[in-house]
């Protein structure tokens, strides 16, 4: 899956390695917390999702495009007393997918908001025409 984000964003990300930092921990919660109420829906209990991350800071053309692959497992990892089992999900629906895009977005734009990236001299002002973006592989 791939993470991206409007300009205002990117470009505060590019700049601000902390702000690099803090959004990606948005997604990856976001996502996670998603992948283990789903995994609890079907009664799977005490899993952990894995992802690994790879950041891109530039795009096809070579322009500013800071975004984020997400490689991540359909698949919760379950810790027992002597063994790690791998729990399967199905993969996400379009709903599910909605409802992510939806968590990052009012997380991000917190963050930038009135967490700990408000600030006044860099703050990012996201417009509603901005393009927010998660593409899933299926």
């Amino acid at each position: 899956m791939v993470f991206t984000f409007p300009f205002a964003v990117r470009l505060r990300m590019a700049r601000d390695p902390k702000a690099l930092s803090a959004v990606l921990r948005c997604c990856k919660r976001a996502l996670f917390t998603q992948l283990r109420r789903r995994s609890r829906a079907l009664g799977i209990k005490d899993g952990r999702p894995a992802a690994i991350t790879a950041i891109q800071v530039y795009g096809g053309a070579l322009n500013l495009n800071v975004h984020f692959h997400v490689i991540t497992p359909d698949a919760l990892f379950v810790v027992t007393d002597d063994a790690l089992r791998i729990e399967h999900l199905s993969p996400p629906t379009d709903e599910d997918i909605d409802a992510l895009l939806a968590t990052v977005r009012r997380k991000v734009e917190r963050l930038f908001e009135y967490g700990q990236l408000a600030v006044d001299e860099v703050a990012v002002e996201v417009s509603t025409d901005d393009r927010w973006c998660y593409d899933h592989d299926k």
